[in-house]
């Protein structure tokens, strides 16, 4: 199911404690959101997690309605607790909470700054698309063959690591 980014952002804010995130700034939750957005795309059929069109700004990747509603928090962590509402409705999409918390829990432990180096990285879609312009939109299409691709890197890493490991004990029961 597809959402406005203020539900994802309400979800977030509420389940941040629960995670051990306590560095929630603006910044922070952009990336957070794109990376749940990106995520959602590769392992939910192409189904985008928000409504809303991720653009190429300066500083990475942003939902604009995201960067209006907190800006004014500037470099400080978001005092706001998110929308009990909007909690219940992700945690009715088993699909989408499970995306979220897999985020939270993978990269919420990294700070803001480490986030938005991740997706800067050269290949990256933002540096596909990012060419100092204005509100220039990533395509979701690329996002989601992005994380596609991440997720397939993942796998033969955990499959090397595997390996690895079988290895090493074959060598000890030698």
């Amino acid at each position: 199911m597809t959402y406005e980014t203020k539900t994802i952002t309400d979800y977030i804010l509420s389940k941040a404690s629960e995670f051990g995130i306590t560095d929630l700034m603006p910044m922070k939750l952009q990336k957070l959101v794109y990376f749940a957005h990106g995520w959602h795309l590769a392992v939910c059929d192409s189904e985008p997690l928000t409504s809303e069109e991720v653009e190429a700004w300066r500083f990475g990747p942003v939902f604009p309605s995201l960067y209006r509603a907190y800006k004014a928090y500037g470099n400080h962590p978001i005092m706001d607790c998110g929308d009990e509402k909007a909690v219940k409705k992700i945690e009715a999409d088993i699909k989408t909470k499970t995306v979220l918390d897999a985020v939270l829990e993978k990269y919420g432990k990294y700070t803001a700054i480490q986030l938005s180096n991740m997706t800067h990285k050269a290949g990256t879609p933002w540096a596909q698309t990012w060419d100092g312009s204005f509100c220039k939109t990533i395509p979701n299409e690329i996002i989601e063959d992005y994380f596609i691709n991440l997720e397939a890197d993942f796998e033969r890493a955990n499959c090397l690591v595997q390996w690895n490991i079988l290895e090493f004990l074959w060598q000890i029961w030698l």
